[in-house]
């Protein structure tokens, strides 16, 4: 006789197993994916600064490098000018020497290269276009890491993030960084969702 799968109840509560596997499998892969985005971006935005400091190139070096490199990469969005501009900027946001005095009080005694460090490892661990939402809406950088956390922490979509930025959370609720761990989010966040589904982490994996 032929069971029908589909009415057994055995049956449902190992699919549904199966499939919250497959779940946290793919938030997982999509993290992964993101994180070395980030790092790539971050590499790129430092490599922009030290070259237009070192060689005096200016803007222009970033117009011939969004030419050549959407040469070598057709369709990749994120090595546009426009982005590229963005990654240079974020870079320069963390990255900068003034940096340091603005966060130590916030995360703890330790050298510029050990804070810009654990401020690159915290910021990686959302989308990009969550870290080019923050930097444009946010002149400090205390702001800017208190919306990153609590983008971790809550699990907020890009238009969440908008919309507690624009209601002033910061001003109302303003406090100090309280960890640089990294976070799996739930299953069915809305930070999950767009973590997986993140155009510049399709465009970084399959357009090679």
């Amino acid at each position: 006789m032929v069971h029908d799968l589909s009415v057994d109840r055995q049956y449902k509560r190992w699919i549904i197993e199966l499939k919250d596997k497959i779940r946290t499998k793919q938030i997982k892969a999509a993290m992964t994916v993101n994180s070395q985005l980030l790092d790539l971006y971050w590499e790129l935005g430092k490599a922009i600064f030290e070259k237009q400091k070192a060689a005096n190139w200016g803007d222009f070096l970033i117009e011939q490098m969004a030419k050549d490199l959407l040469g070598a990469f057709p369709g990749m969005k994120g090595f546009s000018r426009r982005n590229l501009f963005y990654i240079r900027k974020w870079y320069i946001f963390y990255g900068g020497i003034e940096i340091v005095q603005q966060v130590v009080a916030l995360i703890g005694e330790g050298s510029q290269t050990d804070i810009v460090q654990k401020i690159s490892q915290l910021v990686k661990q959302i989308p990009w276009g969550h870290n080019m939402l923050i930097i444009m809406k946010c002149p400090i950088v205390e702001m800017a890491l208190f919306y990153v956390q609590q983008t971790i922490q809550n699990n907020w979509s890009r238009a969440t993030l908008l919309t507690q930025i624009e209601s002033r959370l910061f001003e109302r609720q303003g406090r100090a960084i309280q960890n640089f761990k990294a976070a799996l989010p739930d299953l069915q966040a809305d930070l999950a969702r767009e973590t997986l589904k993140n155009p510049y982490n399709f465009d970084f994996l399959w357009k090679i």
